[in-house]
């Protein structure tokens, strides 16, 4: 969606066998910031406009999209900051260069319980069972909801019955307890969905993230 055009069809040029885990994005700030909630961050940012920044892996990331989607239906103007990667923009944030760091959870979640950084909120429908004090986003903005997640996809002229085989292996894998236990250890929930729910998923959330661009003006490439 952070393209004009591309020069396949993610949906009809790629077969999805499996969606194998979903994980939240967290919005953390250092732990002596002055921001305790995400309430806050708003507040500040409506009443100096442009002042307060937020960090990000890069532009057109799923970090990126998160906090234009709050500026916009926040109605502030927060500045994004974007780097080369998750730890730099996580450093950027300790080393007092920007204000916020919008990243993933399975990058987040150490240093939040380590008191490294602080918690702000999370983007998924319902809070994290690993963190559960830390806010859904929704419960400052209400109707957010933002589900990260990773798959396996092959080319579309793969014979079915090896798509098939495959999506049966991963949903074996995605069981195993000791998948769950370290997906869990690094804030991930193992899913193992099925083809259809793989496609189903992606076909729901492009014109939702689409709606996210064109509200926040992002330039497409």
């Amino acid at each position: 969606v952070m393209m004009k055009k591309l020069p396949f069809d993610p949906v009809g040029d790629l077969a999805m066998v499996s969606t194998i885990t979903t994980y939240p994005m967290m919005i953390a700030t250092r732990a002596d910031a002055p921001y305790k909630t995400l309430a806050d961050v708003i507040a500040k940012a409506k009443a100096e406009p442009g002042k307060v920044s937020y960090s990000s892996a890069g532009i057109g990331t799923g970090h990126h999209l998160l906090g234009e989607w709050i500026n916009a239906e926040g109605r502030v103007d927060m500045v994004h900051v974007p780097f080369g990667g998750g730890q730099a923009a996580l450093t950027a944030v300790l080393s007092k260069s920007v204000d916020m760091h919008f990243g993933n959870s399975s990058d987040l979640i150490e240093p939040v319980k380590s008191g490294t950084v602080k918690a702000l909120a999370v983007s998924t429908p319902k809070r994290m069972p690993q963190l559960p004090d830390v806010p859904t986003v929704a419960e400052t903005v209400p109707g957010y909801e933002y589900i990260a997640w990773n798959g396996y996809a092959v080319t579309g002229g793969v014979p079915k019955e090896v798509a098939e085989r495959l999506e049966k292996a991963l949903a074996e894998i995605a069981k195993d307890p000791e998948v769950i236990k370290v997906f869990s250890n690094l804030g991930i929930d193992s899913a193992g969905t099925t083809q259809a729910q793989a496609i189903a998923s992606i076909r729901k959330d492009m014109p939702i993230y689409a709606e996210i661009v064109d509200l926040a003006g992002v330039k497409r490439k």
